[in-house]
């Protein structure tokens, strides 16, 4: 018989998913597998959403300016564009959690940073990001 899992937990997971957070955000804030909150969702008759909402600024890359450019060539250095979905992740050590924060900060990312990773997911954001190496302005991405 399969574990069943905490009421709370399972509120939790309705109440984050209603608020427009994604499927693996909700599976690390709460603790559990991102497949245990589809199957809590899929129970309790709520349709699965195709893609998370944007939860950042989609226009932080929209004109080169310093910060901008200082975080295009941050993630050329140590992020890279998702081939698989729209989506620009960056991994760091430990020690660097407080500079994915600063990221966040500037563009109002309010679900996407988990110690030491941010991903920020939209094609708005490819774009623009991958807009930097075509304008010559990056060496590689």
């Amino acid at each position: 018989m399969p574990n069943k899992i905490d009421e709370k937990i399972e509120k939790d997971i309705i109440d984050l998913y209603n608020d427009g957070y994604g499927t693996m955000e909700i599976s690390q804030k709460c603790g559990v597998h991102r497949a245990t909150v589809q199957r809590v969702l899929q129970r309790n008759n709520i349709d699965l959403r195709k893609r998370t909402p944007v939860h950042y600024d989609i226009h932080f890359f929209d004109e080169y300016n310093e910060n901008s450019c200082y975080w295009a060539g941050f993630i050329a250095a140590d992020g890279y564009v998702r081939s698989d979905r729209a989506a620009v992740t960056i991994h760091l050590a430990s020690a660097d959690y407080e500079h994915l924060l600063k990221l966040a900060k500037l563009t109002d990312d309010t679900v996407a940073v988990i110690p030491c990773s941010i991903v920020t997911v939209g094609e708005e954001v490819v774009t623009e990001v991958k807009s930097y190496s075509t304008a010559g302005l990056l060496d590689t991405l």
